[in-house]
């Protein structure tokens, strides 16, 4: 029995370098550079100064920079994995049917829009992707949209994703006021913002095509037909083949006969 040979592909590569340099910089933090890596590199700063962050500084390159690549920082192991799988599951669907280049345009606005958003209103430092997540959530439904209808699956994901990172945020058993409940969680609203931004690709460009999966197996069957003459004087039947050029070289059926 022939053994079969299995290869490893990278079926999503933007949303895999992601992930990957994600779990990097979480690995970096704990156990290299401890506590250092994401507050400095991948925490894009608020308008006002919060806790050991310092507010956003217009006139510093490292602050701009951290403005797109705060969305490979995470806060905590727990948030970095969740994150992360969420990521994995709904990047790879999406980069099939988008494209790798798309895709990136629309993680790349979001992620625009929710760093420059936080740098001038947010009281509260951002970091991590949920800002892509809120976008690949939102470009999932829209084939469904598209038609008219809402699927209630995707609605249940949206709702306890954001419910679920309004609780991580704040604590709502001591926080009786909304305008509290409303200035802690700001950065989940305005990475919702980011991703609805970044999602608005996915209403102007179509999907691109699917490859096709392989060569045609069958080619198209011409007719060639032959005519046929009798000739009196020599008794016999003559055939007249088609004129060069007529005929091609797939699968032929001929239509004739010769009788004597």
């Amino acid at each position: 029995m022939a053994k079969k040979n299995y290869s490893l592909k990278i079926n999503s590569p933007v949303v895999t370098v992601i992930a990957a340099l994600s779990v990097l910089a979480m690995i970096f933090d704990t156990f290299i550079i401890k506590g250092k890596v994401i507050s400095n590199a991948f925490t894009c700063h608020a308008a006002k100064a919060s806790g050991t962050f310092a507010a956003f500084n217009f006139r510093s390159a490292a602050d701009y920079a951290r403005m797109i690549f705060y969305v490979l920082g995470s806060s905590s192991w727990h948030s970095m994995f969740s994150g992360t799988i969420i990521l994995l599951l709904l990047g790879a669907n999406l980069e099939e049917r988008y494209g790798s280049k798309i895709l990136l345009l629309m993680i790349f606005t979001s992620s625009l829009v929710t760093g420059v958003l936080t740098a001038c209103i947010s009281t509260v430092p951002v970091s991590g992707a949920d800002g892509i997540i809120f976008t690949m959530l939102i470009l999932i439904s829209i084939s469904e949209i598209s038609k008219k209808e809402i699927p209630l699956t995707w609605l249940m994901v949206l709702v306890l994703f954001i419910s679920y990172k309004l609780y991580s945020t704040a604590d709502f058993y001591h926080l009786k006021k909304a305008s509290i409940i409303l200035e802690k969680n700001i950065c989940v609203f305005i990475q919702l913002i980011g991703g609805i931004c970044g999602s608005l690709f996915g209403f102007l460009v179509a999907p691109k095509n699917k490859k096709a999966s392989g060569k045609e197996t069958s080619r198209s069957k011409k007719t060639v037909v032959y005519t046929e003459e009798y000739d009196e004087d020599n008794d016999r039947t003559i055939v007249s083949a088609p004129k060069k050029g007529s005929s091609s070289s797939s699968d032929e059926t001929i239509i004739g006969s010769i009788s004597l």
